[in-house]
């Protein structure tokens, strides 16, 4: 997401035919991210369904299945035309495999006419005009058409078809285009009449695949009889892998000791394979053929695995703890709280400033978050605004952005920290979504400068040396691979992992291994994600209010059990009030200061977990889970006072992306059986409320697990 208000995707649109208009936009096309597939069919899904975008690409949507989109491609790339002829131009979308599907498009002309189905017109003058395939503003491709008459009275020596050759899929389409040789060598255009075997081709040259696999041929004929051959093969639609799955995800080990993990594929027609894949790990050591063996460290660690021929790749999480005592260890409770920050723009013109008495600084203190992620401003009210919050224990991760494209002076921030005050920042964030157009092509030298800038900086500067310096974020997270390993100039890996309507979990098959090249073994944060919820906004996945309060709540912890140490949730209230503008509809709060169910169940997360003071080392407990499915997942926490807290939800997807409705799922029925008695067991269902849904006393008690949080709270 753009933090500048995010008006650089919502106005491209609207600009892109000035743009287009003047040549500026005749750029390749560009790629985006390479995040989590879903289940895709093996036949291709023609043009039924729609796009949107996601966090860090673009996902297509059909039959109630998702295409991660890297690329997309016009053609005929370029086509030679008589004036007012006709040529038909496709666009496919190109997955992470490499594998292409026919994709939904704006079509645009710069000369001519296109309709929407991608039949063009040249104009009636001759000249060179432009085609263009539009996605949205990251994400398009341009062909060149050439408008001539012939002008020369030499007879045609050949037809040339162009493609030569291409392979689709079952039903998939590609357009042709003819050209002429004339005998004294000049090229010229050329009226041809299409033929096709194994599909059907229309009179401007689309040609439509049969759905049995074989070598087929596209044949453009003149009309004194030369002709051109072009070989079309149809795949047999082979299933290809959608995603890598490590098992166990999560295990808890005593130093030296050795765990073996085993890597499987889930494929497009929806079954499970084994695969090859490299192993990697921080915490330990892994051999080629996945057996971890544990360091000496504790803490939390990581062991990725990533398929070669892909690149895709799932995370497990591995907690290093001391071999002492029964049970399993537990992390601190107040832990997890630190962990949780909410996004503001106290700086924007809208209800973040006309709201700020009634609504913004009321819902914040309420809401109970220690942190929220802004960045700095010079604006007297908003910095006496950054330390009101402070004043009250909010603390602010203060962003600052390179001025007038100078990447080698970040002087400005800290005159912008100084003006805050220390009591006020906790953690310095850097330049918001390099990769999402800020700095062109050479985005990449532009974040590799600003992030070294910002480091010796804040690094030599007495005041704020020793505040952690985050990473500049990316919009997408194959982005990443192009900055190699930066450890050295940062504290914190970025991440702006939004789930894009997905499972939480996702985080772990694209964002996490991405950034893992770029800070090696440092931590990682993640300062922008969440849900919207426009279910019916045309540029995203939205969901419904109760989906958005479930995903939440179940993120905090997954992303807490992947060892993020802050998870910034994107934002606090809806700037607008918009059935299709997804960014007026990302807030825990409506636009009017009514909350949504999340800020209920975010609000009694923390409450029930906070506990400020002096740090302590938790102990373990002795515990079971009978019954448990595989989708259940858990957090063990502690408190000072020697309370456990289990926190149980199942991890299952709970919106229907295509029919846009919630899913009802089924509460896994479960025993938890201590190792020692309790004298009270008490379930709390945070978003409806702070009172107990279930007690006991003793050494079992049988409760339902749903697919939001539930707390289970241990008095030993």
């Amino acid at each position: 997401m753009q933090w500048t208000h995010k008006l650089s995707r919502r106005l491209a649109l609207s600009r892109r035919l000035a743009l287009v208009a003047s040549l500026a936009l005749l750029a390749a096309c560009e790629k985006d991210g390479t995040g989590e597939l879903g289940p895709v069919d093996p036949a291709s899904p023609g043009r039924a369904g729609h796009l949107e975008a996601s966090s860090d690409g673009y996902l297509f949507l059909a039959r109630g299945r998702k295409y991660h989109i890297t690329q997309v491609t016009v053609s005929p790339a370029s086509a030679l035309l008589a004036p007012s002829a006709k040529q038909v131009f496709t666009a496919q979308g190109r997955l992470k495999d490499g594998s292409s599907i026919d994709l939904p498009v704006t079509w645009e002309a710069v000369g001519g006419d296109i309709d929407q189905s991608g039949v063009y017109q040249a104009p009636r003058t001759a000249g060179s005009f432009r085609v263009v395939a539009v996605v949205d503003d990251g994400l398009s491709d341009t062909a060149k058409v050439a408008v001539a008459d012939s002008g020369s009275t030499s007879p045609l020596l050949q037809v040339l078809i162009s493609p030569t050759s291409v392979s689709l899929q079952p039903g998939a389409s590609q357009g042709f285009t003819a050209s002429g040789v004339m005998s004294d060598g000049s090229t010229a255009p050329v009226q041809v009449t299409y033929q096709a075997t194994g599909g059907t081709v229309t009179a401007e040259g689309l040609y439509t695949a049969t759905t049995t696999a074989g070598t087929y041929r596209v044949i453009a004929t003149a009309k004194d009889g030369n002709a051109d051959t072009a070989s079309v093969t149809v795949t047999s639609g082979s299933p290809i892998v959608q995603r890598v799955v490590l098992t166990p995800s999560l295990i808890s080990l005593a130093p030296g000791a050795t765990q073996q993990f085993v890597a499987s594929a889930t494929l497009s027609d929806g079954t499970t394979s084994a695969t090859p894949v490299a192993y990697s790990a921080t915490g330990g050591t892994i051999t080629p053929d996945g057996l971890y063996t544990a360091g000496s460290t504790v803490g939390s660690w990581r062991v990725i695995a990533t398929q070669q021929e892909s690149s895709l790749s799932d995370t497990a999480v591995v907690s290093i703890a001391a071999a002492s005592g029964d049970g399993t260890p537990a992390e601190r409770a107040d832990g997890l709280v630190e962990t949780i920050s909410v996004q503001t723009h106290l700086g924007y013109n809208n209800v973040y400033s006309s709201g700020w008495s009634g609504i913004i600084r009321p819902r914040l203190l309420e809401l109970g978050v220690r942190h929220i992620r802004e960045r700095m401003s010079t604006n007297a009210t908003v910095v006496s605004r950054f330390r009101d919050l402070g004043a009250n224990g909010i603390k602010l991760t203060a962003g600052c952005w390179p001025q007038n494209g100078n990447y080698t002076d970040a002087s400005h921030c800290i005159t912008q920290a100084n003006a805050i005050g220390p009591a006020v920042i906790d953690a310095f964030d850097g330049w918001n979504e390099v990769d999402g157009g800020k700095a062109g092509t050479g985005w990449a030298t532009a974040w590799v400068q600003w992030q070294g800038t910002l480091w010796q900086t804040y690094k030599r500067d007495a005041t704020w040396s020793s505040r952690p310096l985050y990473a500049n974020s990316l919009a997408h997270a194959n982005s990443a691979d192009q900055l190699g390993n930066r450890s050295s100039m940062l504290d914190y890996g970025n991440l702006h992992s939004y789930p894009a309507a997905g499972l939480p979990s996702n985080v772990s098959n694209s964002w996490i291994p991405e950034w893992t090249q770029v800070a090696g073994s440092k931590p990682l944060v993640v300062t922008e994600t969440g849900y919207h919820t426009c279910p019916t906004c045309t540029n995203g996945n939205g969901v419904s209010y109760l989906a958005q309060s479930k995903y939440l709540g179940r993120l905090v912890f997954e992303y807490y059990n992947r060892n993020i140490k802050r998870t910034n949730i994107y934002e606090l209230i809806d700037e607008g009030v918009s059935s299709t503008d997804r960014e007026k509809n990302w807030g825990l709060i409506r636009n009017d200061g009514g909350i949504k169910p999340s800020f209920t169940t975010v609000k009694n997360i923390i409450a029930l977990l906070k506990d400020p003071g002096a740090g302590f080392t938790p102990g373990r407990l002795s515990y079971r889970l009978s019954g448990a499915l595989g989708s259940t997942h858990q957090t063990l926490l502690q408190k000072r006072d020697g309370r456990f807290y289990l926190v149980l939800w199942q991890e299952l997807s709970v919106w229907n992306i295509s029919s846009k409705s919630d899913v009802r799922n089924p509460d896994d029925d479960v025993t938890l059986t201590l190792g020692s008695p309790a004298s009270a067991i008490r379930v709390y269902r945070p978003s409806g409320g702070l009172n107990p849904v279930l007690s006991g006393t003793g050494s079992s008690l049988n409760l339902p697990v749903p697919d939001e949080v539930v707390v289970v709270e241990i008095v030993p």
